[in-house]
């Protein structure tokens, strides 16, 4: 040091890392590797390395979302195409229209089921007239007045449902009568054979004090629905059936008057008629 001239610390680095290299030069290529310092990292800095990993996985993410993608346009395409292969539907048998609601019966004939005083009130909550169906439902009840009449409570509610056909081009379409069928389908109870109905659904509800407090009975003519839902407080299990047997019969002539015309002399459907008056 007497020359004067000061110790170079990059000089003395470079002589200290040539005597390790040569002394561990495995250890050395692993923790120094070439061109190491010349890409700018500082002495010690600790290696980056490259996310390759995760760029395979989200390549392949992208790919399963754009497979997913094209599949799910390809199937709506599918849906919504006209297709020359599909089989036309047959609607000789649906009806264009039918009584809805409150228009289903007069209030002569709901007398005969609803004793005293009643009042009568559309139902809310369908969809009305759309492109699929078209529904309404009229509701009858003494429950104002049955008490100061001295009369049984009753309540009876009509839904009249007129299923359309859909668009020929739509996949699975489907008639007016077999939408009409899967309804009735869907509905709980047994058929009572109900003259002049293609097919029916009636049960028994119990009351929560015990008993029979109301019956359901569901008819099907062509692709109209009529579900009457009947309570009265006088009748009891047995007794719902042939009043709501005589208004399905009067419902189906109101749907078709010509209804039941086809039978052959003799038959038990062709002769019976309802027992209701007509308004």
């Amino acid at each position: 040091m007497g020359t004067g001239q000061q110790p170079n610390p990059s000089r003395q680095y470079s002589q200290y890392q040539q005597q390790y290299a040569q002394q561990y030069p495995q250890q050395y290529h692993q923790q120094y590797p070439q061109g190491y310092y010349q890409q700018g990292a500082a002495p010690g800095a600790p290696k980056q390395k490259r996310g390759r990993k995760g760029g395979v996985l989200i390549g392949i993410l992208v790919t399963l979302l754009v497979l997913g993608l094209a599949f799910g346009g390809y199937w709506l395409w599918y849906l919504s195409s006209d297709s020359d292969e599909s089989t036309p539907i047959d609607t000789s048998l649906d009806l264009a229209d039918a009584p809805m609601g409150c228009g289903m019966f007069t209030e002569t004939e709901i007398r005969q089921v609803i004793p005293g005083t009643f009042t009568t009130e559309g139902g809310s909550g369908l969809s009305g007239d759309k492109s699929y169906a078209k529904d309404a439902q009229c509701m009858y009840s003494n429950t104002d007045t049955f008490r100061d009449e001295g009369q049984p409570g009753a309540h009876i509610s009509v839904t009249t449902r007129l299923h359309k056909a859909d668009d020929p081009r739509k996949y699975r379409a489907q008639s007016g009568v077999d939408k009409a069928k899967d309804e009735l389908r869907r509905q709980p109870g047994s058929a009572i054979g109900v003259p002049n109905a293609t097919d029916d659904k009636f049960r028994e509800i119990d009351g929560s004090s015990g008993g029979v407090a109301a019956a359901q009975l569901s008819i099907l003519y062509r692709n109209v629905v009529v579900t009457l839902h009947y309570s009265h407080d006088g009748l009891d299990e047995g007794q719902f059936t042939q009043p709501l047997l005589q208004l399905a019969e009067l419902a189906i002539r109101k749907i078709d008057p010509n209804a039941g015309q086809q039978q052959q002399p003799g038959d038990p459907a062709a002769s019976s008629a309802p027992s209701l008056p007509v308004g």
